[in-house]
């Protein structure tokens, strides 16, 4: 059990993230420490708002490794050249609404106690590679479940706002026909009660 939790966890290290960009601030910035040159960054995020934002990775000398701008959503894989502090940043695209941003990030790849080690044995580097892969697919499939999951949100909060604001016109509209059909009834029967033959 020991071997197969340290199987999966060899060679990948992350956080995820919440965090509410509130519309006084422009811009917020994280830091991933990246230990070992040949790893690979990767980063994903998503705005649950309408609203888009800037995304910006820059490398441990400050200098600008990746951009995507006015996005919703989006998918970053980084290879790295020097360890050191990685810098990803979001800046407001526009707006001046909450915005709310999933946000993860984990070094992929590097090499872990058993790679270092001259004991090698074929077949458990051969299920090491399969669970890493796995590993990967999983992670894959929870980032679109939560990202679908974000979207039908999205979905029904709309939808019921709609529903809501057709509900308020539909009582106005029934108080307005039941106002109009008292104030006729009224005046024909006031009318009716001056009639003489």
């Amino acid at each position: 059990m020991k071997l197969f939790l340290g199987c999966l966890c060899l060679g990948v290290k992350g956080a995820a993230y919440t965090y509410k960009l509130s519309p006084s601030e422009h811009q917020i910035c994280f830091q991933e420490e990246v230990k070992k040159a040949g790893t690979t960054l990767v980063s994903s995020f998503f705005v649950h708002t309408d609203s888009k934002v800037n995304f910006f990775v820059y490398g441990p000398s400050n200098e600008k490794k990746y951009e995507l701008r006015r996005k919703s959503k989006g998918d970053v894989e980084i290879p790295v050249s020097a360890p050191g502090f990685y810098s990803l940043c979001f800046t407001r695209a526009g707006g001046k609404a909450l915005d709310v941003i999933d946000f993860d990030v984990y070094v992929k790849g590097g090499h872990g106690k058993y790679e270092d080690s001259e004991k090698k044995n074929p077949v458990l580097e051969g299920n090491i590679l399969k669970l890493r892969k796995e590993l990967q697919n999983i992670r894959t499939r929870m980032k679109g479940i939560t990202q679908r999951d974000a979207r039908n949100l999205q979905t029904i909060r709309s939808a019921s706002s709609s529903v809501g604001v057709f509900s308020l016109f539909e009582v106005i509209a029934i108080g307005a026909v039941s106002i109009s059909q008292i104030v006729i009834l009224k005046r024909l029967f006031t009318r009716g009660g001056k009639l003489r033959i």
